[in-house]
């Protein structure tokens, strides 16, 4: 970076420009490279506050200007949809191009399952709530899923074969930091250039990193070297997605795990009126809507929190209800929700029993913070629609394209021969496969969650445990004991 010298700044007076060229002060670097004590006695000034009026003068006309929030420059700006009509509301009208998204959560809490749904919803056409793009997804340790893919193109009653199919969908290992840094940089970059200029092919609109944290997961102990180099590469990554949202008018959604969050006991309150980490941590890293919910905070610190635009906290809880106590049944749907709600059912009970999921904006550019149920079904991530967090939702306009109706052979899903340039994974394989302690299908349901405990309360719900208790047995034998 160069930075300019003093003696073309209008602000500064010649008896000033004279001082600090005496005094070997010639660009702005070295002016605040030294103190101010050391520019008056360099610079033979009459007295320091000579040297920090300088200063002033200089900061003031080098300072940029803010830019306003509805700048020209972001008119470019789209949203498509998630899949879920309440989710689009609750995160400012849908997915918006131009932004850095993490969706951030702990093992089966269904952060690989809402990348799956955007990844198709995506495709969809302008009229169908999309933007007839293209999805392209970099993997640190697994390979995609199809068989689940292909299960919530069957099941949502949005998506279809001709509207959305797995040819759409690129995808890429990127097994190290190093990996991930020059694809970004060079090897994605002339992908999408070359995608672009490929006459009947979608244009890649979204980018899905999933799980970023599994590049810094490091054998050696932390360190404070450690720690600098990772928040370096955090800052080079970041500075890298933002210019691919922007420079080519796409949505990044980077996945995230989480990490056990402490509450330690206060013994230093900090100087006052001065806020700490452990304080500001709970505003940016953690949900606290629902009991539990801040167990868990988000990975990767305080440098990473600062890189992104929006941050989607999916979190497990312990609540449970019965279908028929909250009505999910909703216009769109073309099956009964009963049919589709089969994740840890009770054999046992005469009707199943469904977890619920907390998922928490945490902070958003687009839109205010909340927090709603969800649970996840073959036919994705669905909200539970609750009045109480209805009311609480800010709905803000998506900027859509000016072309709201396209024919529909404009959309006319072309199967991409083509394929990322370096490690490409296929996308044909039959026998990929969830990982056992992700999200996997199977026969039971979309996700496997089990759980012992939960498994013998669901089993003996309708019977009385206590009063099968032989109390009078027990106590002649403890009284044996004596």
């Amino acid at each position: 970076m160069e930075y300019p010298e003093l003696a073309m700044l209008y602000s500064l007076s010649p008896s000033q420009k004279a001082a600090l060229k005496r005094g070997n002060i010639v660009t702005v670097i070295d002016l605040f490279l030294w103190s101010i004590a050391d520019i008056a006695r360099k610079c033979k000034l009459a007295s320091p506050k000579d040297a920090q009026f300088i200063i002033e003068v200089v900061s003031r006309e080098l300072v940029k200007k803010p830019v306003p929030i509805d700048d020209p420059s972001i008119e470019d700006s789209v949203a498509f949809t998630t899949g879920d009509h309440i989710l689009d509301q609750a995160i400012g009208g849908g997915l918006r191009t131009g932004m850095v998204w993490e969706i951030v959560g702990e093992s089966a809490a269904g952060k690989s399952q809402l990348a799956f749904q955007l990844s198709l919803s995506v495709q969809l056409p302008i009229a169908h709530g999309g933007i007839g793009g293209a999805a392209c997804m970099m993997c640190t340790s697994r390979t995609l899923p199809t068989e689940r893919l292909l299960e919530i193109i069957d099941e949502h009653p949005m998506f279809s074969p001709n509207l959305c199919n797995l040819s759409d969908i690129q995808t890429l290992k990127v097994p190290t930091v190093d990996t991930l840094r020059h694809i970004l940089s060079q090897g994605f970059p002339a992908f999408v250039k070359k995608t672009s200029s490929r006459p009947g092919c979608k244009p890649i609109k979204l980018l899905i990193i999933d799980t970023l944290t599994e590049l810094f997961h490091e054998e050696e102990k932390t360190s404070s070297s450690t720690l600098s180099r990772r928040s370096k590469d955090l800052a080079e990554i970041s500075t890298l997605l933002h210019i691919i949202a922007s420079k080519y008018g796409m949505a990044v959604v980077v996945l995230n795990e989480v990490a056990d969050a402490f509450n330690h006991v206060v013994t230093d309150y900090g100087k006052e009126g001065e806020v700490l980490y452990r304080d500001q941590v709970r505003l940016f890293a953690r949900g606290d809507s629902v009991p539990g919910e801040n167990r868990k905070e988000a990975a990767l610190g305080l440098v990473w929190a600062n890189q992104v635009n929006a941050r989607i906290m999916l979190s497990r809880t312990n609540r449970s209800y019965y279908p028929e106590e909250i009505p999910l049944d909703r216009p769109n749907k073309r099956r009964k929700v009963d049919e589709s709600l089969d994740i840890n059912a009770s054999s046992s009970s005469e009707t199943k029993r469904i977890l619920l999921r907390r998922l928490s904006v945490l902070f958003n550019s687009v839109a205010p913070p909340i927090s709603l149920d969800y649970i996840v079904t073959k036919q994705g991530i669905q909200v539970i629609e609750n009045d109480e967090d209805q009311a609480s939702i800010t709905v803000v306009p998506p900027i859509t394209l000016p072309d709201a109706e396209a024919p529909a052979s404009s959309f006319k899903t072309i199967p991409s021969s083509s394929e990322l340039p370096m490690h490409e994974e296929s996308f044909g394989d039959d026998n990929d496969q969830l990982e056992p302690h992700a999200e996997a299908v199977n026969a039971e349901g979309p996700l496997s969650e089990t759980d012992e405990w939960d498994e013998f309360w669901a089993k003996d719900s309708n019977e009385d445990l206590y009063n099968n208790i032989d109390i009078d047995a027990l106590s002649s034998s403890y009284l044996s004991t004596l």
